[in-house]
């Protein structure tokens, strides 16, 4: 077995991969370009370094990506080692747009790294090397009650990345297509002369394939999805180096190579804690090196990094907890800023001219009653347990009703928990109703169900009309989270 040891760029812009102990007799290497596999490569040269390795310099190699194969002839060329590498490779035409970027901007970079389904609690218990590094030499900021706003990573991606939440409808644009006439914000930023890059991790659920149907052209002027489509591992690894590395590695080379260049980047980490979030703490050595390595070459000297997740664990057995619930609805969200900000923008608001209340609500920020974490519930009465019995199955079997010959219909086989709570709907409304609720205030019943045929388990929440038995018309807002991936037959 071979180890590729370092693949990086020397002066001249030659992608140079070491090989550990090569014991072979020539080494065919092919270059992966953004839509095919090609062999055009150039080999300039093949010699043995200091430590015995084998250094194979490629010239001008015309993509982010390259498959390295080596073969012996003792064994009639049959493919000793395989391996796919991802590299940044600088594009000058970038660079030439450096004169685009308005003054008004100063030039900052800005970079996002995010990880699936990891609460804020989460990121304390398994990435503390990290988390004290952010808070105590980077002095990032961190958002405590950062609350998510709605269902799964959608409800994240939308808002950071369209500056608007998703409803499931073509508001912002058509996504009954590809996405490539959405307004994402890396558009704005290649507008303004920036060089952008999006990576993200697992192409079979990353948020952009897995809900809708991609982009037909490249996003962005660096993509890493043709690099993960090419991958057939199904571990955390490929070769010799964990997955969740390569895209730090990926991230710190686009950083480096376009230190002089105003950049957005994009990085999402899927495979590592989407089925299990226990495996992130095997990321926490790997992301302080990237941090301490991007830190201290001052690559943040000029950029504001955010750091942050799209919701907590939603498949856990722990999720059914009241503790689980409030973890899936407290991701993580740290900001640094570069000092140079720090000193021409000391004050922080809702925008330039309002500042944050400190009676700012759930309803204030936009975040439905479902996924609001600062709701105090109480446990239901027995004569609301019973309506919620009744209402609960009849809000999933509603959105069914069309899909009857394909779908049974659910029966309640166990109730896990029954709440209640009282949430706003406006300011100003002093009226009450005979049963002395006051008209501007809506009683909520949550519950989690789980129900026949399948055992799905199901968190709902649904207003309450003045009768408390019949969901009230007036506030059609319904929230309904799937706590299980596939239902037991």
């Amino acid at each position: 077995m071979v180890n590729i040891t370092e693949s990086t760029r020397d002066k001249e812009e030659n992608l140079v991969v070491m090989f550990d102990s090569v014991d072979y007799d020539f080494v065919h290497v092919t270059c992966e370009t953004d839509d095919a596999i090609t062999n055009v490569v150039n080999i300039t040269e093949s010699t043995r370094g200091k430590g015995e390795n084998l250094v194979v310099l490629l010239d001008s190699v015309d993509s982010d990506f390259v498959q390295v194969t080596c073969k012996s002839v003792t064994s009639n060329r049959v493919a000793e080692y395989t391996n796919l590498l991802a590299h940044v490779h600088p594009r000058n035409s970038f660079k030439r747009n450096f004169h685009r970027v308005p003054s008004s901007l100063s030039k900052t970079n800005v970079v996002m790294l995010g990880f699936d389904s990891t609460s804020s609690m989460s990121v304390l218990r398994l990435l503390p090397k990290s988390y004290s590094f952010l808070i105590n030499t980077m002095k990032s900021f961190v958002l405590h009650k950062y609350n998510i706003l709605g269902d799964g990573t959608v409800s994240a991606f939308f808002p950071w990345l369209l500056g608007k939440p998703y409803t499931g409808k073509d508001e912002i644009c058509d996504m009954s297509d590809t996405l490539d006439n959405c307004p994402f914000i890396w558009n704005r930023f290649n507008s303004s002369g920036y060089v952008t890059m999006y990576a993200e991790d697992s192409p079979t659920i990353n948020v952009f394939s897995h809900y809708f149907k991609g982009f037909r052209d490249q996003p962005t002027s660096h993509y890493m999805q043709p690099f993960w489509l090419k991958t057939s591992s199904v571990s955390f690894c490929i070769g010799n180096k964990p997955q969740h590395q390569i895209l730090f590695d990926y991230l710190h080379n686009f950083q480096n190579t376009y230190k002089n260049v105003p950049h957005f980047a994009f990085t999402f980490l899927n495979k590592i804690s989407h089925d299990s979030i226990s495996t992130l703490q095997w990321a926490d050595d790997d992301l302080l090196a990237y941090l301490t390595a991007v830190y201290y070459k001052g690559l943040f000297d000029n950029t504001i990094f955010i750091l942050m997740s799209d919701h907590g664990s939603r498949f856990s057995s722990v999720r059914k907890t009241p503790q689980g619930r409030q973890e899936e609805l407290l991701p993580f969200f740290s900001i640094f800023l570069p000092p140079k900000l720090r000193v021409e923008h000391p004050s922080r608001g809702i925008s330039l001219f309002d500042t944050i209340p400190h009676n700012r609500s759930c309803r204030d920020a936009g975040i439905p009653p479902h996924y609001c974490s600062c709701l105090p519930w109480q446990p239901a009465t027995k004569d609301e347990m019973e309506s919620m019995k009744v209402l609960m199955i009849q809000v999933l079997n509603s959105g069914s009703i069309k899909y009857r010959h394909l779908c049974d219909e659910l029966k309640l086989h166990k109730m896990h928990s029954a709440n209640t709570s009282m949430f706003t709907k406006q300011d100003s409304d002093k009226d009450t109703h005979s049963n002395g609720i006051k008209k501007n205030r809506i009683k909520l019943y949550r519950s989690v169900i789980e129900t026949v045929p399948g055992h799905g388990i199901y968190d709902i929440t649904v207003p309450v009309g003045i009768d408390v038995k019949n969901i009230d018309p007036s506030y059609p807002l319904v929230g309904i989270s799937t706590l299980h991936q596939h239902g037991r037959t």
